[in-house]
């Protein structure tokens, strides 16, 4: 899957803001996770005649250790 921005570090991100008068920033957004899978590994929910996978978010209390990892580290600039 091509995404279409290449990864980030988030320090370059805070400094870059911080040298443009920004007071904060967006730490992290919902995450990109596989919805499930069953017992046979295969993933869950297979949707169609192809069984293809559908990809859902990961919001809330779930993201809080990414949360605190990436605010850690943007934390010393």
């Amino acid at each position: 899957m091509a995404y279409p921005f290449p990864p980030s570090d988030i320090r370059d991100i805070a400094i870059a803001a911080k040298d443009g008068g920004a007071t904060g920033v967006t730490a992290i957004n919902t995450i990109s996770g596989l919805m499930g899978l069953k017992s046979d590994a295969t993933a869950w929910p297979a949707v169609g005649a192809q069984k293809i996978t559908t990809y859902g978010g990961i919001s809330g209390n779930a993201t809080r250790p990414v949360a605190l990892r990436v605010s850690c580290e943007s934390t010393f600039i």
